[in-house]
């Protein structure tokens, strides 16, 4: 939060993941009890086209798809795009 970054760290993996609402990301978290909170990021919508969509990843949790952003250059994308961050759970 203090930076606005996501970055790697302790037990993370490498890549973020960023489900398309609450509810879902809720869903994950039930599934992974080592997840402590919920982060909201807000991007520019063009960015999105720069990282990693699937539809195909836990489709019983992420109905409506979920993007992953890559270490390097995605990450460095999403933190130039990055418009707000919020802790919302």
């Amino acid at each position: 939060m203090k930076n606005k970054n996501f970055l790697p760290g302790g037990n993370s993996l490498e890549g973020r993941q960023f489900a398309l609402s609450l509810d879902e990301a809720l869903k994950y978290a039930d599934t992974d009890l080592s997840k402590a909170a919920i982060m909201r990021a807000t991007v520019n919508k063009n960015a999105l086209q720069s990282f990693d969509f699937s539809k195909n990843i836990d489709p019983f949790i992420f109905k409506n798809g979920v993007y992953t952003v890559q270490p390097g250059k995605q990450s460095q994308i999403l933190t130039e795009s990055i418009q707000a961050i919020e802790h919302v759970f």
